[in-house]
């Protein structure tokens, strides 16, 4: 017997739950053993799927999962060229944070992302912001 979750019945759920799912597909192919964390975070999304926007949820698992690994840049420098970041914060792939002319493309309040960075919530950004984040996870992480 499947038993399943109500949001499968969602179309635009679901479509965000299998990207999700092909993040951490290509994320984790290689490991030769994988931590239980990892399911339990994923088991944890799964049950809270249709409360809450999808794409927040998925993005506060990435970030989860970044920081679990030790991957999570939590220092107030750019990645390129490892000035201090001042007002607005832009992100690279695997949410590594740069200056937005390093990077070329529109940032976010730092303090935003320092809370999302650090509580692993998307509550101060606004849909259009986890939007572009979402698209900026879609490029997937460096190993």
């Amino acid at each position: 017997m499947h038993i399943g979750y109500e949001w499968l019945g969602s179309s635009p759920k679901l479509l965000i739950w299998q990207q999700l799912c092909q993040i951490l597909y290509d994320k984790l192919k290689d490991a030769h053993e994988i931590d239980s964390f990892y399911f339990l975070a994923l088991e944890k999304a799964a049950k809270k799927w249709s409360l809450m926007n999808p794409k927040r949820m998925a993005i506060e698992l990435l970030i989860s999962m970044l920081d679990h690994e030790g991957r999570l840049d939590k220092s107030n420098r750019c990645f390129y060229c490892q000035q201090n970041l001042l007002e607005n914060v832009a992100l690279a792939k695997g949410y590594a944070k740069v200056h937005e002319n390093c990077i070329g493309a529109s940032g976010f309040r730092h303090e935003h992302i320092a809370h999302l960075y650090e509580n692993k919530s998307t509550i101060f950004l606004n849909d259009n912001e986890v939007d572009r984040i979402w698209a900026l996870s879609l490029q997937g992480f460096a190993n």
